[in-house]
């Protein structure tokens, strides 16, 4: 029999989302929210703008990439950027080829990919077409109340000494504006900044407009007038609170009075952590400079970095692959990128969460 698979995007192929929700559900190897067409919906678009890609066999699907088209922004020039989520191929297939004719139409297509949370059977086929893997992208985290934290979390004895030991620096001062995604989306960032744009029909989209999640902002503005956008998510286990920061952009120099707004704010609302997921350099120095633990190398605290279900990893972060092509530079420093929590679909709800808001 000839093998003969052909690979497009899911509106050349009319495959609608509750196609792709289908063969999510049915091939993916645990229950996730990407089997639910309506957050597919929202998540990629109708049937006539889905841009995942579909590995078809015949008239089955036998592959899928779910992929969201995102603009890269590099030293103020544009590049055609796209965010890679969950790769799925049946099993049937698995071994052909498939992954990899996938892979090759993306890079035929777009000039950036970045993804999140690979699996170790992926790698080697990302790494066999010159994509860059990061084992672990840096976490970071601010303990309000270690008292709160102890039915989930892992820490020694000396684990509260050694991170309050840590904070000795003074509070930076600033104002803080409660805002709105379309205010945060109008601020500058820096000339260098190199990552996906946050534009205000994305930060509408993907902040204001989510299915689930109700998202904070807030507008920092430091002593000298430099002003950085900041956008938060209240989550809960076991009625105890804490908090993501799922975005920080704008002026850099505004960052350390952001982290201190972040600390106190934290405090104020009673929650017991806050975590963020940042890759830039600049932007982990400002943690660092605040004494955030980093979960990647601080081993004396481990929080969780999954609620539903509750998972502890070690370290408690995840993978991240990325590619550009030649025309793009700073494309395989990571360091140089900014990767948040909002990014790359590491703040997708999981179906335990839908569960807890009993929604179905």
């Amino acid at each position: 029999m000839t093998f003969d698979v052909s690979i497009d995007f899911a509106h050349n192929f009319g495959i609608n989302n509750t196609q792709i929700a289908n063969f999510y559900k049915h091939n993916w190897d645990r229950p996730i929210a990407l089997s639910k067409p309506e957050f597919l919906d929202w998540q990629f678009g109708s049937s006539c703008e889905n841009h995942c890609v579909i590995a078809m066999l015949g008239s089955e699907i036998v592959g899928v990439m779910a992929v969201n088209p995102r603009s890269f922004l590099c030293n103020n020039i544009s590049y055609n950027g796209a965010e890679l989520s969950t790769w799925c191929v049946n099993t049937k297939v698995r071994g052909l080829g498939v992954g990899k004719k996938i892979l090759r139409f993306l890079q035929s297509n777009f000039e950036v990919l970045i993804g999140a949370g690979i699996t170790p059977i992926a790698v080697p086929i990302y790494l066999s077409l010159g994509f860059s893997f990061s084992a672990f992208i840096p976490r970071f985290i601010f303990v309000s109340d270690f008292e709160k934290i102890q039915k989930f979390a892992k820490f020694d004895l000396k684990s509260e000494r050694i991170t309050k030991s840590r904070r000795v620096q003074q509070p930076a001062q600033f104002v803080d504006k409660k805002s709105d995604a379309s205010e945060l989306a109008s601020l500058k960032s820096t000339p260098s900044f190199v990552g996906f744009e946050r534009g205000h029909d994305y930060c509408l989209w993907r902040y204001e407009n989510h299915p689930l999640f109700d998202y904070q902002f807030h507008l920092i503005t430091d002593q000298s007038g430099a002003k950085a956008g900041v956008v938060l998510r209240k989550d809960s286990y076991q009625n105890t609170d804490f908090m993501h920061v799922c975005d920080l952009f704008g002026e850099q120099q505004a960052f350390i009075s952001a982290v201190c707004f972040i600390e106190q704010y934290s405090e104020n609302i009673g929650v017991a952590f806050v975590d963020a997921t940042v890759t830039e350099a600049n932007t982990i120095g400002a943690f660092r400079q605040r004494g955030w633990i980093s979960a990647v190398d601080d081993n004396y605290v481990q929080i969780p970095s999954l609620f539903y279900p509750l998972e502890i990893r070690s370290p408690a972060t995840t993978s991240v692959i990325f590619w550009t092509t030649e025309d793009v530079p700073c494309g395989f420093n990571l360091s140089a990128m900014t990767v948040a929590k909002g990014d790359l679909d590491l703040d997708r709800p999981t179906l335990s969460f839908y569960e807890k808001l009993g929604v179905t």
